[in-house]
């Protein structure tokens, strides 16, 4: 945490106010840097800099109006956090003090400024003060702008946090970002020694505070009105179900893919149509299924049979898609679906595994060229995973893991030249509980806890720590993975930590997808803030979560609006999706 504070002390307040007029007015700032260990979280042990500014406004017959602002840092921009640039301006727009002060390193001193300021009114005085905070590279952590007023002969204070969900929020004039959203730039001023004044770290004090209108505030934090139990994304889409059945979708929907009964883009999350009982969904490229009390359902472009309809058929939708969902004419009850680029795997409670669409790159696991209604894949099954052109998936019996599909090195199997229209089996992964295929790697969590993968890795999605392609499965960190997530060229995954579960992602980062706050790829699994983490999905070049209180949270690029956060600009950090 870093803390910066501007301090102004007061003696006790003339009844009688000045002349307003700027020469009898004035603002007086002195800085200083100092660097102390420690702060307000356990985990943060490097050397913090307080930076410390004395504001004190004035007027003639008056004592001096101070008031206290202080700037504090979200402990997970801490260890990126390298310079600050301040600049403050007094309510005529003249400015009273610009600079910039670097968090590391020789505490720096600024000369005291003096310039005249004209009162609001009668009683009271403002200023507008604007902070950045920056990275070692020069690029913007955050940008905190914000406009006080003061009655004048007071002792007050207000704060600033820079939050990690203000990273990539950039308001308008007279606004300033407040856990992620932007709102009325005017701060409001407490007594000199509230700690709520600046709550870093302090979701909430009231509902108010929270960034989805259904949230209430408990025990300082934003509980959203549904919880979510699982998400699923695509390539410019993504969706969630809820703990009541309900299912949440947002995105590219030129298709239907979302389902949602018509085909228009959704920048924040809209509520499906029909179903209601939704235990599992997954998304493809521009199509989807669910299950929803035990029988699968498919919305979206019906091309190649991917929705289990064929196109220009009777009973087919129009050329866009399907426009509500449409139920799969098949024995319940089904537990799993995974949705490739033009493809569909359904996963029966029987362990019965069932294939359709675009087979041509063998895919389907069955030796056909497409499938306009399901078909079955030989073998008993426990999991199921659709890369663009591929699959995977664990045996039922003694967790073996087989692929499928585009020849490859996510096939797992040295020396597979040719596309594979039947299942191969990835010689060294057993136990396997859960599979997961991505752009070009594929991986497998087991039983015992451990995770392995292989495939691609020109980017680091083996998360080895080292580049290099490998046709076998490596394994991934010390154990203890509860599950994995293959995106374009990336992974997340959930691991046991000290204190808890933990969310890691790794590889490639250029669109903010790993939710580290830079673009800077990564060949080891790192740590997120996302706190109890109970679900994960990659994209192609984005992110989605849930965190323990079941709140969605999405990140990376944002083209089509599937990060869900209301436009279409990417976001390096997590940024809170509102059902």
């Amino acid at each position: 945490m870093f803390r910066a504070r501007f301090r102004e002390d007061s003696s006790e307040k003339n009844p009688t106010h000045c002349v307003k007029t700027p020469e009898q007015c004035s603002v007086t700032v002195a800085t200083s840097v100092t660097c102390v260990a420690g702060g307000r979280y356990p985990r943060d042990l490097r050397r913090l800099c307080v930076l410390t500014a004395l504001v004190l406004a004035s007027c003639a017959g008056d004592p001096v109006t101070q008031t206290v602002l202080r700037f504090e840092v979200d402990p997970e921009l801490v260890p990126s956090a390298f310079g600050l640039h301040v600049e403050i301006q007094s309510g005529d727009g003249a400015v009273v003090f610009e600079g910039d002060r670097t968090l590391e390193g020789i505490p720096m001193l600024a000369l005291p400024a003096t310039v005249p300021t004209a009162p609001l009114d009668d009683t009271r005085l403002e200023f507008s003060v604007r902070a950045e905070l920056y990275d070692a590279e020069g690029q913007t952590l955050g940008i905190q702008e914000a406009r006080l007023v003061h009655e004048i002969g007071g002792v007050r204070e207000a704060g600033l946090c820079f939050d990690r969900a203000c990273v990539d929020v950039r308001c308008e004039a007279g606004a300033r970002c407040l856990r992620g959203r932007c709102v009325d730039a005017v701060l409001a001023s407490r007594s000199l020694g509230t700690e709520e004044a600046v709550a870093c770290g302090t979701e909430c004090v009231e509902a108010e505070d929270c960034p989805c209108a259904a949230d209430s505030c408990m025990e300082e934090r934003c509980v959203p009105a549904l919880e979510a139990s699982g998400v699923a994304v695509a390539a410019r889409s993504s969706a969630v179900w809820t703990e009541t059945g309900r299912f949440h979708s947002w995105g590219a929907n030129e298709q239907g893919q979302l389902g949602v009964g018509d085909t228009l883009d959704r920048l924040s999350a809209v509520p499906g149509r029909v179903l209601s009982e939704v235990v599992n969904l997954a998304l493809g490229d521009s199509h989807g299924c669910a299950i929803d009390r035990g029988i699968v359902h498919c919305f979206g472009s019906p091309f190649d049979g991917r929705t289990g309809r064929v196109e220009g058929s009777e009973d087919a939708p129009s050329p866009l898609g399907l426009l509500t969902t449409e139920q799969v004419p098949l024995v319940t009850p089904w537990m799993q679906i995974a949705a490739g680029d033009a493809h569909t795997h359904l996963l029966h409670a029987s362990g019965r595994l069932f294939a359709m669409g675009a087979g041509e790159m063998g895919q389907l696991g069955v030796d056909v060229t497409g499938a306009a209604y399901p078909v079955e894949v030989g073998g008993a099954w426990g999991h199921v995973a659709a890369g663009p052109s591929y699959s995977c998936a664990a045996r039922d019996a003694e967790g073996q893991v087989a692929c499928w599909g585009a020849a490859g090195p996510w096939l797992g199997s040295v020396g597979v030249l040719e596309n594979q229209p039947t299942p191969l089996e990835v010689l060294g992964v057993r136990g396997a509980v859960q599979v997961a295929a991505g752009g070009g790697h594929a991986c497998a969590v087991g039983e015992d806890g451990g995770l392995s993968c292989w495939g691609e890795n020109d980017l680091g999605q083996l998360g080895t720590g080292s580049a290099g392609a490998a046709s076998g499965p490596v394994a991934v960190g010390d154990g203890g993975w509860q599950s994995v997530s293959a995106g374009g060229s990336h992974a997340c995954g959930i691991r046991d930590a000290a204190e808890g579960l933990e969310l890691v992602c790794w590889g490639d980062n250029a669109s903010g997808q790993l939710g580290t706050g830079d673009t800077r790829t990564r060949f080891s699994p790192e740590a997120l803030s996302l706190s109890e983490p109970r679900a994960v999905a990659a994209g192609t070049t984005h992110t989605c979560a849930i965190d323990g209180l079941g709140r969605v949270w999405c990140w990376g690029s944002n083209n089509a609006g599937q990060i869900g956060v209301g436009d279409r600009a990417p976001r390096r950090w997590p940024g809170r999706v509102c059902l």
